[in-house]
């Protein structure tokens, strides 16, 4: 997934894959402002199918990427897996959305969780 023009930036998903009828999206460095587009349409194929976001490898969320994540749990749902780093929560908390998602401890817990 590609973000034109920014260097270093270019590559925010580390793989995407289909379990049981989830679409599972494991994304790595900071997720800001200038990586809400890859994000995105990372998430697009994901139309239909619930949709499982590993955050493990991100150290910063930017609130751009929040409203991403927000349209796509009102489209097809989203549920999120940690560990979450601090400046994953610290966004999570001060945006006030911290409740608005499912969020689960590590992506096994999370699978386990979406295969009950």
């Amino acid at each position: 997934m590609a973000v034109h023009g920014l260097a270093g930036r270019a590559d925010v998903v580390t793989r995407a894959f289909d379990h049981n009828g989830h679409r599972v999206v494991v994304l790595h460095g900071p997720l800001d402002r200038f990586t809400e587009d890859a994000v995105r349409e990372a998430l697009a194929p994901g139309r239909g199918l619930p949709l499982v976001v590993d955050l493990s490898d991100v150290g910063r969320l930017g609130i751009d990427v929040v409203a991403v994540f927000l349209g796509a749990r009102a489209r097809v749902g989203l549920v999120l897996a940690g560990p979450f780093a601090r400046g994953v929560v610290r966004t999570l908390e001060t945006s006030g959305t911290e409740d608005f998602f499912v969020k689960y401890g590590t992506l096994r817990d999370a699978l386990r969780a979406v295969d009950a």
